[in-house]
């Protein structure tokens, strides 16, 4: 892919439409009002944890990148967009709420496009993989954790739950592999990251798969290092 500059490639979006990151913003914007009219916020809170959710991975990947003034504030629709999600929010948060499973299923399809636009991003300017995979997974999940933030409770991508980290991660993880090790056009490869990534938050609200809490496996190691002690003074007795 040839280099291009950091500020053409936020612009261009290579070959992802130019509608998918407003979809983007929209979608995370809405989720991210009822979130915020559900816990009794004022319009200031609602439109803040609104635009939180909706742009908050897109800021944070152009700020990474040094790209100069942000996108939202040189097109003014990614405003008016979380703008009147928040609105939406703020006076229609009971119908929000009863239409939420598709929300989420928006949800999951703009985590896929967020995905592929912190991948394309890093490989347009010829990053390592390893930092695609970064800008990928945080595009997908930093507008959710910015909004945890703002509404000070500790942030739901850390905590025990859903899969939106694990999902986002593997889906920049595939992109960034069928980008590097195959000859796939990059549409096709989008599509088949935003599919992952939908199927996959999908199964996982579905069948209820959850992260866990960490595992403190040391008292099983320190047992075998002590059964083996054990056995080589029992060998030595007896020899």
């Amino acid at each position: 892919m040839d280099l291009v500059t950091a500020d053409q490639t936020w612009l261009l979006g290579l070959s992802l439409p130019a509608w998918t990151k407003l979809a983007a913003v929209v979608t995370g914007s809405l989720v991210g009002a009822e979130f915020a009219a559900k816990r009794g916020f004022d319009p200031v809170g609602v439109f803040g944890l609104a635009f939180a959710q909706g742009l908050g991975g897109l800021v944070l990947l152009e700020l990474l990148l040094l790209n100069g003034t942000p996108l939202f504030l040189q097109d003014p629709k990614y405003l008016i967009g979380s703008a009147l999600a928040s609105v939406a929010g703020f006076f229609f948060a009971g119908l929000l709420s009863r239409s939420y499973p598709v929300l989420i299923t928006l949800d999951a399809v703009s985590s896929g496009f967020l995905v592929c636009v912190g991948v394309e991003a890093a490989l347009a300017l010829q990053l390592p993989l390893i930092s695609a995979i970064f800008l990928g997974t945080l595009t997908a999940t930093g507008g959710l954790v910015l909004r945890d933030v703002m509404a000070g409770i500790s942030p739901t991508l850390l905590r025990p739950g859903v899969l939106n980290g694990a999902v986002a991660l593997l889906g920049a993880a595939l992109f960034a592999l069928l980008h590097e090790f195959t000859e796939l056009p990059i549409g096709v490869e989008q599509v088949a990251v935003v599919t992952f990534v939908f199927v996959l938050r999908m199964l996982a609200i579905w069948r209820g798969w959850k992260t866990r809490t960490t595992q403190d496996i040391s008292d099983r190691f320190w047992g075998i290092w002590s059964r083996r002690e054990e056995e080589e003074e029992e060998e030595v007795t007896r020899g």
